[in-house]
């Protein structure tokens, strides 16, 4: 049986989406995507291909973003 793991991850300011996608978790900005470890380590900071309004997860490996009335796919880093 697996145990659980708890952390604690202090948002960047302007958070607005937050999920998990490739046993990371996936925090964006407006205008970033940061993902941290299970530890809660920060791994990479990804400018966003353009200024979100909101974001969701797709998959494991897309998330949509929405931008004005536009909606565009992302790839998750």
């Amino acid at each position: 049986m697996a145990s659980a793991t708890q952390c604690n991850v202090q948002l960047p300011e302007g958070t607005i989406s937050a999920f998990l996608a490739g046993g990371k978790l996936q925090v964006c900005t407006a205008e970033q995507l940061y993902s941290y470890s299970a530890s809660g380590t920060l791994l990479a900071t990804t400018e966003l291909p353009r200024a979100t309004d909101s974001v969701s997860k797709l998959s494991e490996s897309y998330m949509l973003l929405t931008s004005g009335n536009g909606l565009y796919t992302a790839a998750v880093k």
